[in-house]
């Protein structure tokens, strides 16, 4: 697949990978049905959903996914760093943005 900047990003399986730990735990089923550039077909999908919904996906493409959702409080680009969490909370038909930190290894910072 190519994502709308031209680069090839083909059908990564890291987001899965990334969260399957919890959904054994959980024992919840992950969804792949979707793929970076089908990021409407994905917040189509989610809304239709029930509850938490939890979503992994290309790093660059997370702020076009809060963009649909009405999220304006949330960045244009994901900050550079791979342990941050976006926190989407719905208010009515908008969301309201927050964002945490992982800060798993020493030296990492908290904001």
């Amino acid at each position: 697949m190519i994502g709308d900047d031209g680069a090839d990003i083909g059908k990564s399986r890291r987001p899965q990978q990334t969260i399957a730990p919890l959904a054994l735990k959980l024992g919840l089923p992950v969804n792949v049905d979707f793929d970076a550039g089908q990021e409407q077909a994905l917040v189509e999908h989610a809304l239709a959903r029930e509850g938490v919904v939890l979503v992994a996906w290309v790093h660059k493409y997370l702020p076009v996914i809060a963009k649909q959702l009405k999220c304006d409080d949330a960045p244009e680009h994901w900050p550079p760093r791979y342990d941050a969490v976006w926190i989407l909370d719905r208010s009515g038909d908008k969301y309201a943005f927050t964002e945490a930190y992982q800060s798993l290894l020493e030296g990492d910072v908290t904001g």
